[in-house]
């Protein structure tokens, strides 16, 4: 099971994707976050195609990826 960071993280990508950002967005080094990101990145971008209806970036965001993202404005 996927750790609470690591799932906002996928989040993270998966808004990334939703907001038309590129991989090149990612801003993760470690290989486990930038995993996590960009398979996150790789499912917005195919809910993105396939016309966005079944996600939203908002509804993408639990608030666990909420705060990481908040956080992350931050530093």
């Amino acid at each position: 099971m996927p750790s609470i960071k690591l799932k906002a993280t996928f989040e993270e990508g998966q808004n990334a994707a939703l907001c038309g950002k590129t991989l090149d967005n990612c801003p993760y080094r470690k290989t486990e976050k930038k995993n996590a990101w960009v398979r996150g990145f790789h499912q917005g971008k195919l809910a993105k195609e396939n016309g966005g209806k079944s996600i939203t970036p908002v509804q993408a965001r639990t608030n666990q990826g909420h705060i990481a993202h908040l956080r992350s404005l931050f530093h």
